[in-house]
């Protein structure tokens, strides 16, 4: 990590925190959990009508098994977001700015989404900034679902 908050996610110790802290690759080394990976844009071929899945290249959503039962979803970044296109979930009437969290898992036993902010650094900084901003983030992301809910959608 370089001195003084520059570089982030760049830096070989930013990487290495973040590879450390990958909820999939963690919860994957679980007894009884499998980890899938569940990252695709959906195209209709036009002139036979057949709808494909297609892989996205950069991966941000996964669904949790457990001993073969599907008990979660995980989103990164992006991934919460295309999740909400997905169901109709209109986020750009409820928040002004895409708020990416680092990683989100929706529990579904207990109805839960947790919503997780990971940050490393030896200054100063942007985690400042984190722990100054999570109430507001906090509440944004408790709009986005209430209004999901209010909708008739449950996740």
């Amino acid at each position: 990590m370089k001195k003084g908050g520059v570089g982030g996610a760049n830096t070989k110790t930013g990487l290495a925190f973040e590879l450390k802290t990958d909820l999939p690759n963690f919860i994957s080394k679980q007894s009884g959990y499998e980890v899938v990976e569940n990252d695709f844009d959906i195209k209709l071929v036009k002139r036979t009508g057949e709808v494909r899945k297609i892989k996205r290249s950069s991966t941000a959503r996964w669904i949790v098994n457990f001993e073969g039962e599907k008990v979660a979803e995980i989103f990164q970044k992006h991934g919460l977001y295309r999740y909400f296109d997905e169901v109709s979930l209109n986020y750009k009437a409820i928040i002004s700015k895409k708020l990416l969290p680092d990683d989100s898992i929706f529990v579904m036993d207990n109805n839960t989404v947790f919503i997780i902010e990971k940050k490393t650094q030896k200054t100063q900084g942007s985690v400042d900034e984190k722990l100054q901003t999570c109430d507001f983030k906090l509440k944004q992301y408790k709009n986005c679902i209430i209004i999901h809910y209010k909708n008739g959608i449950i996740w």
